[in-house]
């Protein structure tokens, strides 16, 4: 895919500064760069490539992780039997013993 009709613009550049209390102040500058986008110049093909992209990520969502870190995000399909009790225990009301009142997400 190429995306070189995309363009970024420069991100905020912090400078830092002595205030008259003698305490360090930040302040943001930033450097944009108008630069016309796919967006801007051609509205059909920006929209052609969003679909593209959101085309790309559905098939891979459930694509194995690529690296070996416990904590890596991963997707399953939707399995009835597992997931349907817990969904329907989400949205059964419930009543909290202490306070007496009604939970529900509704």
């Amino acid at each position: 895919m190429d995306f070189s009709e995309i363009r970024a613009v420069a991100p905020r550049v912090p400078s830092t500064g002595v205030n008259s209390k003698g305490l360090t102040s930040v302040s943001s500058r930033s450097r944009i760069a108008v630069l016309p986008t796919l967006y801007e110049n051609n509205f059909e093909a920006f929209q052609d490539r969003v679909k593209a992209c959101v085309k790309e990520s559905v098939n891979q969502v459930f694509n194995s992780p690529t690296m070996d870190d416990p904590h890596y995000i991963t997707f399953n399909p939707y399995v009835k039997e597992v997931h349907d009790p817990i969904k329907q225990e989400i949205y059964e009301s419930k009543v909290n013993k202490y306070l007496g009142i009604s939970l529900s997400l509704r």
